[in-house]
């Protein structure tokens, strides 16, 4: 469902002329008995003037946000690695748990880097958000494929 939104964001983003960038691409491929499986996970970041519509929602001042593999930020932090670190801290928190991105979030897992995520500083927060360790299983890709290999 996710890939689903991240996909219509993309396209919504070059529709409006916001100019996502291509921040970095993760390609995968394994050979499993008679099928190759392709992975691809482009990461997109787009620098908007304003995010006062999510300001609204959330009832605080947002810097940035991510949705799978985009990040969004507002291009007065443009030049603040920390914001552009803790939003991409959050597309590895995505592509490690899916869909059940949210569950966890909800379940109690510090995906914000509590208890600095309100108070800062956010070179804390960062260090205190759960990523996923080397040795985990799971992995959701935006794109997934699997090819048939005839031998």
């Amino acid at each position: 469902m996710t890939n689903l939104i991240n996909i219509i964001m993309l396209i919504l983003m070059f529709v409006f002329n916001l100019n996502p960038n291509l921040h970095e691409v993760s390609v995968g491929f394994s050979l499993q008995g008679s099928k190759l499986e392709l992975t691809l996970d482009p990461v997109f970041v787009c620098y908007v003037d304003n995010l006062d519509w999510l300001n609204q929602l959330a009832g605080r001042s947002i810097s940035g946000f991510a949705i799978g593999d985009l990040v969004v930020i507002k291009k007065t932090y443009k030049d603040n690695p920390l914001v552009l670190q803790h939003e991409l801290n959050h597309v590895k928190q995505y592509q490690a748990l899916g869909d059940y991105f949210f569950i966890a979030g909800l379940l109690g897992v510090n995906l914000e880097g509590y208890p600095y995520y309100v108070t800062g500083p956010l070179s804390k927060c960062n260090e205190t958000m759960w990523k996923p360790p080397d040795w985990w299983p799971f992995r959701w890709h935006l794109i997934d494929l699997e090819v048939p290999i005839k031998r």
